[in-house]
C-alpha cells in the first residue's frame, strides 16, 4: 500500500496544524468571554466597596455594598500605579489604614496595596510578610479586628494572623470548625467581611459562582449565585 501523501494536502494539513497551535496559545478568555467567578477580593479600607476579581484574576470590578451597583470591569494590571501583577488569586484588607494585600494567580507572591495613593510594595514570598505562616500559599482572606483570616492554598484550612502581636493562631479546618461547622461547601476560594454595623463575611466557593453570608455569630446563610450579589449585574 502507498504511503504517499499528495503535496496539497500535506500543505493543508500543516495550515490546520499551525492555526491549531495558533488558537490555542495565550489567556484563556482569548478569543471569547472572560471567566465570570469571583476568583479574589478585598474591601477597600473605610469604604463600602469591594474589589472583586475573577476566577483567572485577570479582570477587576469595584462592587458597592450600598447601591448594590457595579463598575465596568477593567484589566487587573491596570488598578493602581505599577501594579506588580497581571492576575491576581488572594486579597485582603489590611488593619488600621488605607492598606489591602493581594497576591499572584498562585499565591506565591504578595504585595500591600495603599489604596489611598495607588501605590504598591516591592513583592514577597507570604512568608517573608507573615513570618511564621503554617502554609505556603494563601487563596483568600478577610479582615476581622486586627486580624486577617488566611486560607490556605486549597481553601480548605485557615488561620488568622495578628498584627498587634505579629502572631499567627492555630490551623483551623474550614469544613468543621469555621463558625462551628455547617457550610454548605468544603473550601473557600475568594472572601471579604464587613464589620461596621454588622458583620457580614461573604464566601465564596472554589469555583467562585456560589457563596454564603456568615453573620459571625455561627449562623451561614443559604447558598446563594452570583445573580443574588447586589444588583445581580456582576459582570468581568
Amino acid at each position: 500500500m502507498s504511503t504517499h501523501v499528495d503535496s496539497s494536502v500535506y500543505l493543508s494539513l500543516l495550515f490546520l496544524i499551525a492555526a491549531s497551535v495558533a488558537l490555542g496559545c495565550g489567556k484563556s478568555n482569548s478569543g471569547g468571554s472572560p471567566e465570570q467567578g469571583v476568583g479574589a477580593a478585598f474591601v477597600v479600607p473605610g469604604s463600602d466597596t469591594v474589589i472583586l476579581f475573577n476566577t483567572d484574576g485577570e479582570r477587576y470590578v469595584e462592587f458597592d455594598r450600598t447601591t448594590g451597583r457595579f463598575s465596568d470591569s477593567d484589566e487587573t494590571e491596570d488598578l493602581g500605579d505599577d501594579n506588580p501583577f497581571d492576575e491576581v488569586g488572594a486579597g485582603s484588607a489590611l488593619p488600621g489604614g488605607t492598606e489591602a494585600v493581594v497576591f499572584n494567580e498562585t499565591g506565591s507572591r504578595g504585595s500591600v496595596y495603599d489604596t489611598a495613593t495607588g501605590d504598591f510594595s516591592a513583592p514577597a514570598t507570604f512568608a517573608a510578610m507573615y513570618p511564621g505562616a503554617p502554609f505556603a500559599r494563601p487563596s483568600a482572606g478577610f479582615i476581622t479586628g486586627d486580624q486577617v483570616i488566611f486560607f490556605d492554598e486549597r481553601g480548605e484550612n485557615y488561620a488568622a494572623y495578628n498584627f498587634v502581636t505579629s502572631t499567627w493562631s492555630n490551623v483551623f479546618s474550614f469544613a468543621t470548625e469555621f463558625g462551628g461547622g455547617g457550610a454548605p461547601f468544603p473550601a473557600v476560594g475568594a472572601s471579604f467581611a464587613f464589620e461596621a454595623g454588622g458583620s457580614e463575611f461573604y464566601l465564596f466557593d472554589r469555583s467562585g459562582e456560589r457563596f454564603v453570608i456568615f453573620d459571625g455569630g455561627g449562623v451561614f446563610s443559604a447558598l446563594m449565585s452570583l445573580s443574588d450579589l447586589g444588583d445581580g449585574s456582576l459582570e468581568f
